[in-house]
C-alpha cells in the first residue's frame, strides 16, 4: 500500500486522540502510592520522550519482513479511517517501516478453537518445507508453545535488538518461561491483546449502593480485597427476577462466573503452577495446601451460596451473563478490559473495574493473569534474518507502546467506556500487575485448567486429584523439556 508521511500521521492521531483527553482532563487519584496512575499525562509524556534500545542508525536496506497475524484480533490496519486505534495500528506500522527501512507484509490467518490445528499445521509445513513464507508468526498462547519442540521457532535470547527489560515485554518473561536458558515465544505489548485480554472482575455501582457494601476502591487500596471479602460481599443477594423458583441466568446474583473466569484465580491467588529450581526447570509445584486451599474454598464461593451462580462454559451462557451484567443483574462479575469496550459500553449503570482478589490480606499485591485469548509471537527457523526479525518485534512492541497502546488504553477505556477517575485507577493496578510463569504460557501442560472441571463438579480434594495426575503431567513437562534440550545436538 502507499505510505503517507509519518508526520503528517502523528499530527492526525494527536488531533484524534487529544479533544477527548482534554475534555476529561481531571485532578490526579489520591491513593496508595503503588496503585495511583497520572492518567492526564500519560499519552503526552510518553509521546515526547519516546526511548528505547534499539540503535539510531538501523538501516536494512528496504527488507521485507513477512508477519503471520491471527486475523480476528485486527493487529494492524491497511489504511486510515478515522477511527484512533485503527490509525494508530496503522501509524505505528509507517513509523516501523520508516525506522528500520523495512517492508511489513502484514498475512492475516483466520484463527479459532476448531481450526487451531489448521493455524498451526499451516506455520509448521511451512518451515518444515523452508519455503520461507513467515518470520514473524503470532498466534494464541494455549496452542504456540506447540511449535517449540520439533524446532520450528528460534531462541529469541540469543538474537540482538530484543530487549525484554523494557515495560512493553510481559513483567518476567524471560526468567519466568524460558526453557533451558532458551525462551522461544515472547508477549506484551507487541499486541493490544496484552490489554485487551487482561482479567478482571467488573462491579455494578447502583447495588454496591443499594445494598450498601463496603467501598470496592477502597478495600482494594487499603489490601482488602480479598477471596474472603468478595464472598462476604455477594454470598446472600439473590432474587427470583425471572419467576421460575429457579435460581438461573435472569436472575439477580451478587456473583456471576463462568469456568474461564476460575482460571485467574491461579494468578491472583498466587498459585504456582511450576517453580523453577536452582537450574532453570520448571518443577510442578500445583499440589501444595495452599493450592488445595483455595481450591475448597473456590468450590465453596460457587455452590454454598445462593448469591453466586457458576454458569456454563458455552458461548450461549457466557453472553448471556454478560448480558445480565450488563442489564443490571448481577453485583459481581469476572471478565475482561475488553469487555468494558465491547459489551458494557451502553450499560445504563456505573460499572466498577477491580483486580481479582488477593488470597488473603498478607499477600504482597494484586496479580494480574492475561486471558487465554491472549497472543504469543516468535520468529521461524526458516527466516533468513533474523536480525532483522528481532528489531521489527522489538520496534512494533515499542512503538506500540507509545502510539497504540494509549490510543486504546487511555482513549478507548479510561475515557470512552470507565465512568471515573477510579476505575482508570484501576486499570493502570491490573496491567502492571500481570504475571506470567511456565505453566501461565504453556498452556499444552493443562494442569491449571484441571481447575475448571474440579470447581464446576464441587470437588474440593484437589489434593486426591493431582496425586493421581502429577505423574503425567510431569511427564509432559520432562518430555518437553528433553525435546528443547535437543534441538542444540
Amino acid at each position: 500500500m502507499k505510505k503517507a508521511d509519518p508526520r503528517i500521521l502523528s499530527l492526525i492521531l494527536a488531533l484524534l486522540i487529544l479533544p477527548s483527553v482534554a475534555a476529561c482532563q481531571s485532578e490526579p487519584v489520591e491513593g496508595d502510592a503503588e496503585t495511583t496512575t497520572d492518567a492526564d499525562n500519560t499519552i503526552s509524556s510518553e509521546v515526547s520522550d519516546r526511548t528505547d534500545s534499539l540503535p539510531a542508525d538501523l538501516d536494512f536496506g528496504g527488507t521485507t519482513v513477512n508477519i503471520l497475524w491471527w486475523e480476528e484480533n485486527n493487529e494492524f490496519s491497511e489504511e486510515l479511517n478515522g477511527e484512533v486505534v485503527n490509525d494508530a495500528l496503522y501509524e505505528r506500522d509507517i513509523n516501523v517501516e520508516s525506522r528500520l527501512n523495512v517492508t511489513l507484509n502484514n498475512i492475516p490467518m483466520s484463527y479459532t478453537w476448531a481450526t487451531r490445528d489448521i493455524y498451526i499445521g499451516t506455520i509448521r509445513n511451512s518451515v518444515m518445507a523452508g519455503d520461507g513464507t513467515y518470520d514473524i508468526v503470532s498466534g494464541q498462547y494455549y496452542t504456540m508453545p506447540s511449535l517449540i519442540p520439533d524446532g520450528i521457532l528460534v531462541d529469541l535470547a540469543k538474537l540482538p535488538y530484543l530487549d525484554f527489560t523494557q515495560p512493553w515485554w510481559v513483567n518476567g518473561l524471560v526468567e519466568e518461561t524460558s526453557v533451558d536458558g532458551k525462551l522461544f515465544l515472547a508477549t506484551g505489548e507487541i499486541s493490544i491483546n496484552s490489554i485487551k485480554e487482561l482479567s478482571c472482575i467488573f462491579a455494578n455501582g447502583r447495588l454496591i449502593d443499594e445494598y450498601k457494601l463496603e467501598n470496592p476502591y477502597e478495600l482494594v487500596d487499603s489490601g482488602k480485597w480479598t477471596l474472603d471479602k468478595l464472598e462476604e460481599m455477594s454470598s446472600d443477594i439473590y432474587t427470583d427476577i425471572n419467576g421460575n423458583d429457579t435460581p438461573d441466568v435472569g436472575d439477580l446474583f451478587g456473583f456471576q462466573l463462568y469456568p474461564n473466569g476460575l482460571v485467574p484465580f491461579i494468578q491472583s491467588l498466587d498459585l504456582k503452577v511450576t517453580t523453577n529450581n536452582d537450574e532453570g526447570y520448571p518443577e510442578l509445584t500445583f499440589g501444595t495446601e495452599k493450592v488445595q486451599d483455595a481450591i475448597a474454598r473456590l468450590c465453596s464461593l460457587t455452590h454454598d451460596h445462593l448469591g453466586v451462580i457458576l454458569v456454563k462454559d458455552a458461548d450461549e451462557a457466557t453472553q448471556s451473563v454478560r448480558q445480565t451484567f450488563n442489564d443490571g443483574l448481577s453485583v459481581f462479575m469476572t471478565g475482561v478490559f475488553n469487555d468494558a469496550a465491547k459489551h458494557y459500553q451502553n450499560m445504563t449503570d456505573d460499572f466498577l473495574v477491580l483486580p481479582y482478589p488477593k488470597y488473603d490480606e498478607a499477600q504482597a499485591g494484586y496479580y494480574s493473569a492475561l486471558n487465554e485469548g491472549n497472543t504469543l509471537f516468535g520468529i521461524t527457523a526458516s527466516c533468513d534474518k533474523t536480525d532483522v526479525a528481532a528489531a521489527v518485534m522489538e520496534a512494533i512492541a515499542s512503538e506500540n507502546h507509545y502510539t497504540t497502546s494509549p490510543a486504546y488504553f487511555e482513549t478507548a477505556l479510561k475515557i470512552k467506556y470507565s465512568r471515573d477517575d477510579d476505575s482508570a485507577r484501576m486499570f493502570d493496578l491490573i496491567r502492571e500487575n500481570v504475571v506470567f510463569g511456565f505453566g501461565s504460557i504453556y498452556k499444552g501442560i493443562g494442569i491449571d485448567f484441571e481447575i475448571k472441571p474440579q470447581i464446576y463438579n464441587n470437588d474440593p480434594n484437589w489434593a486426591s486429584y493431582y496425586d493421581s495426575k502429577a505423574p503425567s503431567y510431569k511427564a509432559i513437562i520432562d518430555e518437553f523439556y528433553e525435546k528443547v534440550k535437543a534441538l542444540d545436538a
